[in-house]
């Protein structure tokens, strides 16, 4: 399938970086990785904290997101693309741990995350599916946590082979005060910048 010839490409073409440009641990990808996690970290701020779950992703965001706070306590990676998830393993930091799941069955994790994460993850499974895994995210997010969100509205990016179903804010904004959760949300150059809490933590 196509997501499947995208995660070996992304895979293969990522490890060749790693191997070629490693530094003190951490890999010097291209600017454009560096400025994306620079941004995000910059926009979302002190909701970044403590234990974090990041759904959908296989490692590389947890290196940038670690060299930018270096305070947070331990980021558990959970995505679908072994091939990635292989490639980044030796050069983890021993505070991020890895799991490969292609959802549909979810790995035995804590229930205490200050912070969930779907960072370009979103636009990658279908609507339903996404659902599904969110609702899974948030059952393990302590009261007081906050889920990040960061994807691309439709209809920009919809063209990329390896997007599956790329979101409206509306389908957000729909799905989350249907669960009677809390939003805040800007969209910036067509990207969904979005922060997500338990109503009675914002009353």
């Amino acid at each position: 399938c196509i997501e499947t010839r995208f995660g070996k490409y992304t895979a293969h073409e990522y490890i060749k970086l790693l191997k070629e440009e490693y530094d003190e641990r951490f890999p010097r990808l291209s600017n454009v990785h560096i400025n994306k996690w620079n941004n995000l970290v910059k926009i979302f701020g002190g909701t970044i904290k403590g234990k974090v779950l990041d759904v959908g992703g296989p490692g590389l965001g947890a290196m940038f997101l670690l060299r930018r706070r270096p305070d947070l306590s331990k980021i558990i990676c959970i995505d679908g693309n072994k091939y990635s998830i292989e490639a980044f393993k030796p050069y983890l930091d021993n505070r991020i741990e890895s799991i490969c799941c292609d959802f549909s069955w979810f790995p035995e994790v804590d229930d205490d995350f200050d912070t969930i994460l779907q960072i370009d993850f979103a636009e990658h499974v279908t609507d339903e599916l996404y659902k599904k895994i969110t609702k899974w995210a948030l059952s393990k997010m302590k009261k007081s946590g906050h889920l990040l969100i960061y994807t691309p509205e439709f209809p920009n990016c919809v063209d990329q082979l390896e997007h599956i179903s790329v979101k409206s804010l509306g389908f957000f904004i729909k799905f989350f005060l249907d669960l009677d959760m809390v939003i805040n949300y800007e969209v910036i150059n067509g990207r969904i910048y979005m922060i997500v809490n338990n109503r009675m933590i914002s009353q």
